[in-house]
């Protein structure tokens, strides 16, 4: 067992280490261009009809207004509900949101599973049988979050699979990375469900783990299934920082600073060096409209010569 903790350990420290790196990434690359597509979350006032503070008169004088409450809710709405499959394609939704709140209920159960470990440590007994109510709750919830988590997560993947090879207009776009990633993902959802069926029903087990990690103790007697669910699930943290399954924060940059952002590029303002920074760029492509070789302020700003025949 000893050996399997520490690869938990060295797993989640990667996870941990290679995330903050890709989200620094994400942070420090040059100002995107921008989509200005309206309606913008913020602007709760106009958001409704696609209103915009540019069509205020002297705008540039007023304080600009954003509502993060209004914001949140269309976070939520995206995050929790999936809303833009929703309304851009129903039928993707009927399998990629079980897979999704599955997975947001997996997440809740490894919290869960470490609150447990936790209220064990100091002496709180975690079952149904608790004389502490919260020692109740907390196995109840772990029960719920996880049979659910587990069973919707699974037929959401197996879902997306079908969606992917059956579906011409996904298939033609499907790479097999994606493919290896649900597989993947599908047999550890497997193989966790298998464990909790039939060696730890009431995650007791797995709460142990949780407990010894957090105690760095070693866990003794644990059945070869568990062991190969905590294997699958450590090599999953591995690799998952490296694939496009970061989209989970990479949409955050998607909404704030490519759709959503509308700040106004003000003389002197920090949008202004930004703009300046990118303009300096070369510009390594070609075509009848554009000058290779030269940076994007030259080319922005110069019409492209004509190629005598």
């Amino acid at each position: 067992m000893l050996w399997v903790q520490i690869m938990l350990y060295v797993a989640v420290v990667v996870f941990v280490v290679a995330t903050v790196l890709r989200i620094k990434k994400y942070a420090t690359t040059p100002i995107h261009l921008r989509w200005e597509l309206y309606p913008v979350s913020h602007e709760a006032e106009k958001k409704e009809y696609g209103g915009s503070y540019f069509e205020e008169v002297e705008w540039w004088n007023k304080p600009i207004k954003k509502s993060l409450v209004s914001e949140l809710m269309a976070m939520g709405e995206e995050i929790l509900l999936l809303k833009g499959v929703y309304h851009h394609n129903r039928s993707l939704w009927y399998a990629s949101y079980p897979f999704h709140l599955g997975l947001y209920l997996l997440v809740g159960l490894i919290g869960l599973l470490v609150v447990g470990g936790l209220a064990e440590m100091i002496g709180i007994t975690v079952a149904g049988s608790s004389a502490p109510l919260i020692g109740k709750a907390i196995f109840y919830a772990t029960i719920l979050a996880g049979y659910s988590g587990l069973t919707l997560a699974l037929v959401g993947c197996v879902g997306l699979l079908a969606k992917r090879l059956n579906d011409p207009s996904l298939k033609a776009m499907t790479t097999p990375a994606d493919f290896c990633n649900l597989g993947y993902i599908l047999v550890l959802l497997a193989c966790s469900l298998l464990v909790w069926l039939f060696a730890d029903q009431t995650f007791a087990m797995s709460r142990g783990v949780a407990q010894s990690l957090l105690t760095l103790k070693t866990l003794e007697g644990a059945p070869a299934p568990v062991l190969l669910q905590l294997v699958l699930f450590s090599l999953f943290l591995l690799y998952m920082p490296f694939t496009r399954m970061t989209h989970f924060f990479a949409k955050y940059f998607t909404y704030h600073k490519v759709r959503w952002e509308d700040s106004p590029n003000l003389p002197g303002g920090e949008m202004e060096d930004s703009i300046k920074e990118v303009l300096n760029f070369g510009v390594s492509w070609g075509g009848p409209h554009i000058q290779t070789g030269k940076p994007w302020a030259t080319v922005a700003t110069e019409l492209p010569k004509e190629e005598k025949a």
